[in-house]
């Protein structure tokens, strides 16, 4: 149980990066729509990497599967609390390919993460 703790409160890191970044580089967002996407996209990536370095050394366990886990829960945490606090989207298709696609970078990355520490090239 704590385990997953940790993963829900690294998720929430990720997204608290993330969005409080892009609450500060909103005026960019008005001049140049494709550097704030790119800047917003850098920080998710970032931030994920971080804290998923953090994570796969301190408390990995090595179960099949737990990459994916927590990449599949840090994306749920994401787009929910973008979706929520972050869209400007009425339905949530429209939020997901205009806002949330960045998202499943994710479960690629922390999946990555995850084999590369099982075959130890770390």
């Amino acid at each position: 149980m704590k385990k997953f703790l940790i993963i829900v409160f690294f998720g929430l890191l990720v997204w608290v990066i993330h969005f409080g970044i892009s609450m500060l580089a909103e005026p960019l967002k008005e001049t140049n729509p494709v550097l704030f996407q790119s800047v917003i996209f850098l920080i998710l990536v970032v931030s994920a990497v971080f804290f998923l370095v953090i994570y796969f050394r301190k408390f990995f366990s090595g179960f099949a599967g737990e990459g994916l886990l927590v990449g599949l829960v840090w994306f749920g945490i994401c787009i929910l609390l973008e979706w929520l606090f972050g869209s400007r989207e009425p339905g949530f298709g429209q939020f997901f390919l205009n806002q949330g696609l960045p998202f499943v970078s994710v479960p690629i990355l922390s999946c990555g993460f995850d084999l590369i520490v099982k075959r130890k090239v770390w």
